[in-house]
């Protein structure tokens, strides 16, 4: 890790800071990220549209209250390992990011799988996964944490801060209802250029309301739009991460501090 060449600035960020930071980030190195959300996302697309191939409304309502929501912290452990290698590393390595998925595994499965199907399941505990483990991939992927370590460090990210996250996810379902409306509009409108439909009300579907949910909601475009506005608002979710820690923590000074000891630790050894 090198401390004093970190890809941006370790210092507490106000939201639209953050969201700044985000689109800089997307800007900055688009390919990497663009994979690495690839990699995570295409096999829970090939899995949704499976599942809802049949378009039966109680698959449906399984899905968004059960499947959906054990999904999406697994489609972006790559995206997540990619940007915490490459803030820290300024390189990515492969290996690494295996290797570490495989060894938090236990911790993935009984905090995003077990503990979050069970807060589902019962949905009235539902705000217990959107407040309460909002930190919990980065806490178990980027500190790689144990399963006793993870819950600790969960209640000192989340129990006495929940008017911060409160407006983080305020701020993210925003971006999430735009962006998930523009990206299935934008890739309909491709898909049907590319089917040869070149009339207006073919490529916006806007004439039939019920046809253009039904698309927005099981088919593929919807779901890619999905997965790509959900990978954004993992970028984000990065950098509050980043900022929660300095905020809470004074992590940049310990950073500082850290950086200065191998300076010394170098100079020594030369």
């Amino acid at each position: 890790m090198k401390l004093n060449q970190t890809l941006i600035a370790i210092r507490p960020r106000t939201i639209f800071e953050r969201l700044d930071l985000a689109f800089l980030l997307c800007g900055r190195y688009p390919l990497g990220i663009f994979l690495s959300l690839m990699v995570g996302i295409l096999p829970f697309l090939m899995l949704n549209q499976w599942f809802l191939a049949d378009e039966n409304e109680n698959y449906f309502a399984l899905f968004i209250l059960l499947i959906l929501p054990l999904e999406l912290p697994f489609s972006t452990i790559p995206l997540t390992l990619y940007l915490g290698q490459m803030t820290f590393s300024r390189s990515f390595s492969i290996k690494e990011a295996i290797v570490t998925t495989f060894r938090q595994l236990p911790a993935l499965l009984i905090y995003q799988v077990i503990l979050r199907g069970v807060l589902c399941v019962l949905v009235i505990l539902m705000p217990i996964v959107a407040m309460g483990m909002y930190h919990m991939n980065e806490i178990i992927l980027l500190e790689r944490s144990s399963i006793n370590i993870a819950w600790k460090r969960r209640r000192v990210l989340h129990d006495s801060h929940f008017s911060d996250i409160l407006v983080s996810r305020f701020v993210e379902f925003i971006f999430f209802f735009i962006g998930f409306m523009m990206l299935t509009s934008l890739i309909k409108m491709i898909s049907s250029l590319w089917n040869d439909q070149t009339k207006l009300d073919q490529l916006l579907l806007f004439t039939d309301s019920e046809m253009y949910f039904q698309e927005m909601i099981f088919g593929w475009q919807g779901s890619l739009a999905f997965f790509l506005t959900i990978g954004f608002l993992r970028i984000y979710r990065f950098v509050t991460y980043l900022d929660s820690r300095i905020r809470y923590e004074g992590w940049d000074v310990e950073l500082k501090l850290r950086s200065l000891a191998q300076s010394y630790s170098a100079v020594e050894a030369t």
